[in-house]
């Protein structure tokens, strides 16, 4: 988290500035804070104020995925987007489709294996 230092005695030159919480120290319960000047210091929370407040961008993530699709779709036009085998990957990334495929592959051949030596008699551990 982004904060401001503020209240410091000790170190009053640093008042003001910012810097990003990098570390808990259980022990003294103190902060470990990473100045802009890269500089480390520990501050006692109360001594610390939150500079940018978490902000919860998902939906706006979702909604820019979204648009992608839409105009990746237009482009592409309506030919085969319901009916392609391989839409249930769609928006995936492309090795997450490669990995399927082969793990199916592998089933299959497995299957295949343990019906042919089942016939063939072979016992399997």
């Amino acid at each position: 988290a982004v904060v401001e230092l503020r209240g410091l005695r000790s170190a009053p030159q640093l008042n003001g500035q910012h810097g990003t919480c990098e570390h808990w120290d259980h022990s003294s319960g103190w902060v470990r804070v990473r100045l802009g000047s890269g500089q480390v210091k520990a501050i006692k929370p109360e001594n610390l104020f939150p500079r940018e407040a978490f902000v919860d961008r998902r939906d706006e993530v979702r909604q820019r995925q979204e648009e992608s699709r839409a105009k990746k779709e237009a482009a592409e036009g309506s030919e085969g987007a319901s009916t392609d085998r391989w839409s249930m990957f769609a928006g995936a990334p492309p090795y997450i489709a490669l990995v399927a495929s082969v793990a199916c592959t592998l089933w299959l051949v497995q299957n295949w294996r343990h019906k042919r030596d089942k016939e063939m008699g072979v016992k399997w551990k």
